[in-house]
């Protein structure tokens, strides 16, 4: 039997909460808000969202900001506007 992690509501939660500091402590004059029915952050402007998804965390900055930082999320499923950790991505680096 192939031994794979299960994520648990608790473990997501972390994430998300982790994540969430991150963006406060990095820019602490961003307002939380909702915006796609996703929590976000905004600084003059939208600036990021993020939520869990069956198979992974989404994490949509606006596309100067996967542009600005191309290198440091190579390693996550990439589109022109999100930034996918897939579970097994987060299983491997956890």
């Amino acid at each position: 039997m192939e031994n794979k992690k299960i994520f648990l509501v608790q473990d997501i939660q972390i994430i998300l909460k982790k994540i969430r500091q991150t963006i406060r402590r990095t820019a602490p004059e961003a307002t939380e808000t909702i915006g796609y029915q996703m929590p976000a952050f905004k600084l003059n402007s939208n600036m990021v969202w993020f939520a869990a998804f069956k198979n992974r965390i989404g994490f949509n900055p606006i596309p100067s900001g996967i542009e600005a930082f191309k290198e440091e999320v190579s390693q996550c499923a990439t589109g022109k506007k999100r930034c996918n950790f897939l579970w097994i991505n987060l299983y491997l680096t956890t």
